[in-house]
């Protein structure tokens, strides 16, 4: 075909050259001799000038000749002329069936040979041509397509990719169109249409393919590192190792694991690469600690290898360097761990004893310090630290449902301090975030950004800082960037080529080229930011569809191309729905609806991409106006908007002439019965106007949560359903049936489905709920969840009627598989694990073992809440000697090895030996007195823990069980200046159950600690005990805060805390209450007022007698 104003002609098989008149559809056949031009197979037309292609040749007709004249082009075969296409300056682009194309010039009736003329293409055989308004040159061919630029020469070629979905559709190409937005339309023979961004060439995809060795050798960039002359470094998972990756050449070296060489690296899974300042590189594995590259071999620092002391794990999740050289290790399962300039030994961060947190725990995403010298660490799902070298203190935010100023998310991936000094944190859930901090450096609050503002994505995995200030995030499902001055967001869509969802965390870099690098599942992206084309507007908006209960219309829209139209419906229509579109056909998704019906709710709804439609039910006869308008993604204006002017006809008896008749009638009645019509009248309204506002909370409901609601007829044996889940087969067949919706239902889940079905009909359950998977259109079974109960039954007791709502949870059930894979394998890695330890130190491991055994047995009794305090007090008290105790162990054993090798070497002399025995004498010395001291400590702490896991009554001296009981809790007291004083006869003996007492005094102390003394600079407990006759009265206090007689008169409940948000459990006190009264057959009493501490009188036999 071509076409002018007035009229099209068309090249007909078999017939010829064809004239059709455009206003009256005559057509006038205008050649068909010789008989080569009733095979015309592409014609071009332009100023006058006619151009036919056929299998012969090329034939020229020029306004005013009397028939057309064949032109003198040289013929490769016989398959002829297939494509035409004229260049800007008026010269003819030809197509030849096994040659290429050639560009012929009618004005002189010549073929250009240059070879600016003769672009070389994937394929000679052209089956279609396009100039474009840039005068570029696009050949479709039979095996793929081509950009020719005439003016420089370059030629892009372009073939079909079956793993990339933004590729050609197919390689043999018969038709090119560009539109009124530049966009390249490609049809394929078998494949459909593909669309083409010209001006899309921002981004760029680095992935693996089969047929080119310098390619990455998986998918997958877990780690990207870039060096200054435009090479990156590259953590490949899926077996890939370690990469050296140029952008322009490709692999330049690859480095795998070998289990039989020491320097080969250590683990193919790399989690993390860093460039010191002294220029090595250091890379962190996931399974093998990490390693130093030098000379092409690996240097490795692992669990139990020399100069990896005190690393805790080999689990690398992130390496960092400040700026005194000190090495940051982010572990994935414990915590932090940091190892200074000269220092032989790793060890954990430093902190105060008032420190509010004591350890980082969980896994380490990233270490960033920002310009004032705090340390911020990205923890996962234990979110974000700061740390304060000065004060050594470490505090942690976390997410708070009932704290709207709190972080929005505990699983932190990224950290970036923009040029400003601003705190920007990336989220695997909550978006990305702005920290605003007070002139301390302390973060006061958090700004979200999400993907209800704009963003691409919750999951923010990768994230840089432009040069102009942007912020470029890259999320689970694209890439966004966000203006902070503005908080304007922009995501690259389908129409910048192919974008590798799925980023990973920390795989984000600047190259010394300035592209923007971003490591995903698919490859990584290359994005070139100053090659970004500005947003396209907003394409109009149409009213595609209207439906009437449900069903398409028959009444026909007036002007269903213009952007107002109008529909008059007749009586009895109150249930319509109407559909409407944007005509956007390459990235549709990034378009934002909002609609709403004048006349019945002024207010905007919100509508996604991929649920265009509107429904409204019961609604009255009137005018009404729906509008609909969309906007595209990241600009600021540019709304489209298109009407529908509807008209809801009355009944007859609602007309203005049966009201009239209606008023006539009414003077014949009394007053009274007027009046009561119209009281009728206004109850119906507002019942009316009841069902339409609840109807439309339903309506919201449905559309909010994404589910679709069903309902069974099961006595007429038909299904209703209203918001139908998107996207799935069954929503485009529209089963009417019980029997079409369960034919649709895969074979494995129908008995299950229809047994729950057929049990709650029956009366069996309570509910029917069913588990069940439907196919999408693609063909993949997708997972939906149907919860229904009966709304009427018989007699009998039999539904006669179901309805219910169904859910699509494929990504919770996703979800559950990969979290039952990652519990899988994290099982067996923990029990893979095994540790070698000294045998210096083999008599304390068990001592700490029996300790916590007896914690465990305290625990299941449901008796011991404060064993905690105990084993922390064991700990705390023996860490020192413990650790004096290795540290001397570890140097003896490094003379020794060093003595031996001199005895190898035949080097041993006189002075090394008296080193070596005066550094073993120094050693063994160190080791007896502190190992000395640590049997000192357990022994005075096994009596408490003997009692505390026993249920044994004994003889025992009160006031020195008080004074043990108290240096179990030494720990916590030193953090405080709180004075605790006893008052106890040394002679005072019972005979009860010391393990009791013991939990008593801890519980009160602790209350006394957390409750009482909180605030409080310098504070007093006291102890006072006495007997009477032989009862034992105890009296215990503090000089605290007190408390109101409310919560005084509810202490003693099981679960009452007033420090819920800070753990507190409730159970303290109800257990003293309880082991008080009921095993020791004694009585307690609370006395206190605010402000005036809190005193506890407890009275007990001092001989106890069991029942």
């Amino acid at each position: 075909l071509a076409a002018s104003e007035s009229e099209l002609l068309a090249a007909i098989a078999g017939v010829g050259l064809a004239r059709i008149n455009r206003q009256s559809g005559q057509a006038i056949v205008l050649v068909d001799d010789p008989p080569d031009l009733r095979f015309i197979q592409s014609l071009a037309w332009r100023d006058g000038l006619l151009a036919l292609g056929c299998r012969d040749g090329l034939w020229l007709w020029q306004d005013g000749d009397p028939e057309p004249s064949k032109a003198n082009l040289p013929m490769a075969d016989d398959g002829g002329v297939t494509a035409l296409a004229f260049a800007r300056d008026g010269r003819l682009w030809v197509g030849l069936h096994g040659a290429g194309v050639r560009l012929y010039n009618p004005r002189s009736r010549t073929v250009d040979p240059s070879a600016a003329a003769n672009p070389q293409l994937t394929n000679p055989q052209v089956r279609s041509l396009l100039v474009d308004r840039r005068s570029r040159l696009w050949v479709g061919t039979e095996d793929g397509l081509n950009r020719f630029d005439p003016g420089n020469g370059q030629i892009l070629q372009t073939r079909h990719d079956a793993d990339s979905p933004t590729s050609l559709p197919a390689n043999r190409l018969p038709a090119l169109f560009e539109d009124s937005e530049g966009l390249i339309w490609v049809g394929s023979w078998t494949n459909g249409v593909g669309i083409y961004r010209p001006d899309s060439e921002a981004v760029r995809l680095f992935r693996r393919f089969a047929s080119e060795p310098a390619s990455l050798p998986a998918n997958p960039i877990r780690a990207l590192l870039p060096e200054p002359d435009g090479t990156l470094w590259l953590g490949v998972l899926e077996q890939g190792g370690l990469v050296h990756f140029d952008p322009q050449k490709g692999v330049l070296q690859r480095f795998r694991h070998d289990p039989d060489d020491p320097t080969s690296l250590p683990d193919d899974r790399v989690e993390s690469l860093l460039r010191r300042r002294d220029g090595s590189l250091w890379v962190g594995t996931g399974n093998a600690g990490f390693a130093r590259l030098e000379d092409g071999k690996f240097v490795r620092y692992q669990v139990g290898m020399p100069g990896a002391e005190g690393l805790p794990g080999n689990r690398i999740g992130a390496l960092y360097e400040d700026h005194q050289e000190t090495l940051w290790v982010g572990l994935i399962d414990f915590g932090l761990v940091t190892r200074c300039k000269g220092c032989e030994s790793f060890a954990p961060l430093e902190l105060a004893d008032d420190s509010p947190v004591q350890q980082v725990i969980g896994r380490v995403n990233q270490v960033l310090r920002t310009r004032d010298g705090i340390i911020w660490i990205a923890g996962m799902p234990n979110g974000l630290y700061r740390y304060d070298p000065r004060r050594r203190w470490l505090i942690r935010y976390l997410h708070r449902a009932d704290d709207p100023n709190s972080i929005s998310h505990d699983s932190i991936t990224m950290l970036v301090e923009d040029r400003r000094g601003r705190l920007w944190v990336g989220t695997q859930g909550g978006g990305l975030i702005r920290v605003e901090r007070n002139s301390d450096g302390e973060a006061v609050g958090f700004k979200a950004y999400t993907r209800a503002d704009g963003l691409s994505g919750d999951a923010v995995g990768g994230l840089l800082e432009a040069p102009d200030g942007a912020l470029w995030a890259a999320t689970i499902d694209s890439i966004s960037r966000l203006d902070p001055q503005t908080g304007q967001i922009r995501s690259l869509d389908a129409s910048f080529g192919e974008i590798a969802r799925g980023y990973f965390l920390g795989a984000s870099a600047i190259g010394a080229d300035g592209v923007y690098y971003f490591g995903g599942l698919r490859g990584i992206t290359a994005l070139r930011p100053e090659l970004m084309p500005p947003p396209r507007p907003t394409p109009p908006v149409r009213i595609t569809e209207f439906y009437v209960d449900n069903q398409p219309s028959k009444f026909a829209l007036d002007g269903s191309a213009s952007e107002s139209q109008s529909l008059e419906l007749p009586p009895g229509i109150s249930n319509i729905s109407i559909e409407f579109a944007a005509l956007e056909f390459l990235a549709p998704e990034a378009l934002q609806y909002e609609y709403r019906l004048v006349g019945l709710d002024d207010q905007w709804v919100k509508a996604p991409a991929n649920r265009r439609f509107a429904a409204f039910t019961r609604l009255q006869p009137g005018r009404y106006e729906f509008e609909v308008r969309a906007q595209r993604a990241g600009l600021e204006s540019g709304y489209q908007q298109a009407t529908l002017a509807l008209q809801l006809l009355p009944p007859w008896w609602a007309t203005p002439q049966a009201y009239a008749g209606y008023l006539l009638g009414a003077a014949l009645l009394t007053g009274v019965a007027g009046m009561r019509f119209r009281v009728s009248r206004r109850r119906d309204q507002a019942a009316q106007l009841a069902v339409r506002m609840s109807e439309e909370r339903l309506k919201f409901a449905l559309w909010g949560s994404g589910d679709e609601l069903w309902d069974i007829d099961l006595v007429e044996q038909k299904m209703h359903r209203e918001n139908v889940l998107p996207g799935l087969k069954i929503s485009r067949l529209t089963p009417r049936s019980i029997e079409d919706f369960i034919d649709q239902v895969h074979p494995d889940d129908r008995d299950a489905s229809q047994q729950n079905f057929r049990a709650h009909a029956l009366g069996a359950t309570s509910h029917y709920e069913a588990v069940y998977r439907i196919q999408d259109e693609g063909g993949h079974w997708r997972w939906l969840l149907a919860r229904g109960r009966a709304v009427h039954r018989n007699e009998d007791g039999r539904a006669t009627r179901i309805a219910g709502t169904v859910r699509d949870i494929t990504e919770s059930k996703a979800n559950e598989d990969a979290l039952k894979r990652f519990a899988d394998e994290l099982e067996s890695r923990v029990e893979a694990r095994t540790a070698d330890h000294r045998m210096a130190i083999a008599q304390l491991k068990r001592t700490v073992q029996e300790l916590t055994l007896t914690q465990k047995q305290l625990v299941e009794s449901e008796k011991m809440a404060s064993l905690g305090q105990l084993v922390a007090g064991v700990a705390h008290e023996i860490n020192t000697p413990i650790g004096i105790g290795v540290t001397a162990a570890s140097h003896l054993q490094h003379e020794t090895d060093r003595l031996l090798d001199l005895v190898d070497q035949g080097r041993l002399g006189k002075a090394d030996l008296q080193q070596y025995t005066g550094t073993a004498r120094d050693s063994a010395a160190l080791l007896m007195a502190n190992l000395s001291r640590a049997s000192d400590l357990i022994r005075s702490f096994k009596q408490v823990a003997v009692d505390q896991s026993s249920e044994q009554k004994r003889r025992f001296g009160l006031r020195n069980y008080l004074d043990e009981t108290l240096l179990s809790l030494l720990p916590k007291l030193k953090r405080t200046r709180h004075q605790v004083d006893i008052d106890c006869p040394p002679e005072l003996q019972l005979e009860t159950y010391p393990g009791a007492l013991y939990q008593i005094v801890v519980n009160l102390l602790m209350n006394s600690l957390i409750h009482g003394l909180d605030g409080v600079e310098n504070g007093r407990i006291w102890i006072r005990a006495e007997l009477d006759g032989d009862a034992l009265l105890l009296h215990y206090g503090d000089n605290g805060k007190g408390m109101d007689e409310s919560v005084r008169a509810r202490i003693f409940d099981p679960f009452f805390t007033t420090k819920r948000q800070e753990g507190g459990s409730g159970l303290g006190m109800h257990l003293v209450y309880n082991l008080v009264t009921q095993l020791l057959k004694g009585s307690i009493e609370c006395r206190s007022a605010r402000g005036q501490g809190v005193e506890f009188l407890i009275a007990m036999p001092g001989v106890v007698v069991e029942e």
